[in-house]
């Protein structure tokens, strides 16, 4: 096994290649470990560079939260908040342009009723999702 590893502040980057005497470079798997926020849920392994959703402040939140993300290069990101049953109940960021590294963003949630929320972070290639309790 052949180990080819990266370290930047953000994530790790590793290439593994099962059998090291072959010249075919398919073989190669890579995969990308955020350490940023480590105890996160992801939906997908972000195969594209690195890309992570933080965890909203205050949370739980009575209103005004603020959300957070790293994008590892300038992309088009929408940010959709979605009830328990998985219906959509608020689209905060719709397909918008954002540059590589950490963007903010605080929103007023004062529309939704208590209760546990999931929100989730879409770009072009990845789908991250987290947990917000609203309480009032």
């Amino acid at each position: 096994m052949l180990f080819i590893v990266s370290f930047s502040s953000y994530c790790l980057n590793a290439q593994v290649k099962v059998n090291p005497d072959s010249k075919n470079v398919s073989e190669f798997h890579s995969f990308y470990i955020s350490f940023e926020n480590i105890f996160s849920h992801d939906t997908e392994i972000d195969t594209c560079g690195c890309t992570d959703l933080y965890q909203t402040y205050p949370n739980p939140t009575d209103d005004i939260t603020t959300f957070s993300f790293y994008l590892g290069e300038e992309n088009t990101v929408s940010l959709i908040i979605f009830d328990l049953r998985g219906n959509q109940v608020d689209l905060l960021i719709n397909n918008e342009k954002f540059p590589k590294g950490v963007s903010y963003r605080s929103f007023s949630l004062k529309s939704l009723s208590i209760g546990i929320y999931e929100y989730q972070l879409i770009t072009p290639n990845t789908m991250k999702t987290k947990k917000l309790i609203i309480a009032r």
